[in-house]
């Protein structure tokens, strides 16, 4: 998908504030490549919405910063542009920056932030994840069963597998002492 057939919103906050993270995402992990980028790069992460995902980061400091471009990728080979913010070209405060990204698929999906110089000179991040396979709903348990999969009742004790509305499974051994 080219920039014309993506979606997306960009937004440039200037306060910036510490939130938490919302669904599966990863944390910052160090650059790629040699030599450092002419940002300073504080926090780049990701958070899974309803039926999109938003990504933010923040700065430090910029020096002959021109632009960010958010890219995603499903294979990790081949990227595609998610949006394109401005840079704050030289800066010494902290800036925070937004993308919401509007085309999301049912799929984990892996972004990565470039930042490009006044030079063209452009550096990358390592991928963030968000994982997009399920909704924000809340999860329980649809039926309960033992080793051998047959279904059991509450006073049932031993090893008893509990299957999730999301399909995930957890195993739980139960004992009672009197």
């Amino acid at each position: 998908g080219s920039v014309a057939e993506t979606e997306a919103i960009a937004h440039v906050s200037w306060n910036w504030k510490a939130g938490t993270s919302i669904g599966s995402t990863s944390t910052f992990n160090p650059l790629n490549g040699a030599g450092a980028l002419p940002i300073q790069l504080i926090s780049f992460n990701g958070e899974k919405q309803k039926n999109y995902n938003v990504i933010n980061w923040s700065t430090a400091s910029e020096k002959n910063n021109n632009y960010f471009t958010v890219e995603k990728t499903k294979n990790g080979k081949e990227f595609y542009e998610v949006g394109r913010i401005n840079g704050a070209g030289n800066s010494n405060h902290l800036n925070s920056y937004t993308l919401s990204d509007l085309n999301v698929e049912k799929v984990i999906n892996y972004y990565r932030l470039v930042q490009t110089d006044l030079n063209g000179i452009k550096e990358y991040t390592k991928l963030i994840s968000i994982d997009n396979r399920t909704d924000n709903i809340e999860r329980y348990i649809i039926k309960k069963t033992n080793l051998l999969g047959q279904e059991i009742n509450e006073y049932y004790q031993g090893v008893i597998i509990n299957l999730y509305s999301d399909g995930t499974t957890e195993k739980v051994i139960k004992i009672t002492s009197f």
